[in-house]
């Protein structure tokens, strides 16, 4: 049974606000690409938040847990390093609410659940590997956060909007590889 703190825990591994800011990419997106968003359109929306909403917090577990050892030195009041949470239950935690924003990105339609399968097998591959790589693996989140613009049932792709945001979500993203890079070396 989960206790108060540990359910605590958990949402701080999985860090709402990152999680609302992709869903609202999603929204976003959605409203960019088409002028209405009313009827069918809303609800294929609301299953991209959700989609957005899960993958990302799953992403924040999964980065926890490999973090685990660099988060004991930088930040060991994360819920792994100061024991509110194992590291198995996090990645218990990550495949639950993978599956969720998996079946939330099927319910728009198998394209949305492709966009979404790539997105967690990029996020994946920088969590384990990306992340030490610099550059390239702020490529691989850039992507990943871009492809929240496109999560959606017709995944209407604008080549210079798309372009654009990769470079913006770029910069952020090497931002935080300069904080980062000390504990992950």
């Amino acid at each position: 049974m989960l206790g108060l703190g540990k359910l605590e825990a958990l949402l701080r591994i999985m860090r709402p606000v990152n999680c609302l800011m992709m869903g609202f990419a999603v929204i976003v997106g959605g409203v960019i690409a088409r002028s209405s968003v009313l009827g069918a359109s809303a609800t294929n929306l609301v299953y991209g938040f959700i989609t957005a909403y899960t993958l990302t917090a799953g992403s924040m577990a999964v980065n926890d847990y490999y973090d685990r050892e660099i988060d004991a030195t930088n930040e060991p009041n994360r819920p792994i390093p100061s024991g509110l949470v194992k590291p198995k239950d996090a990645l218990i935690f990550a495949a639950v609410l993978a599956l969720v924003g998996f079946a939330a990105s099927y319910a728009t339609g198998f394209i949305s659940l492709a966009v979404a399968l790539i997105s967690w097998m990029l996020f994946t591959s920088y969590t384990t590997v990306g992340k030490r790589s610099g550059l390239p693996g702020n490529f691989l989140v850039s992507i990943c956060v871009a492809n929240a613009v496109r999560l959606r049932k017709h995944c209407t792709y604008r080549h210079s909007r798309h372009e654009r945001s990769f470079f913006r979500i770029n910069g952020l993203s090497f931002k935080h590889w300069a904080r980062d890079n000390q504990g992950d070396r």
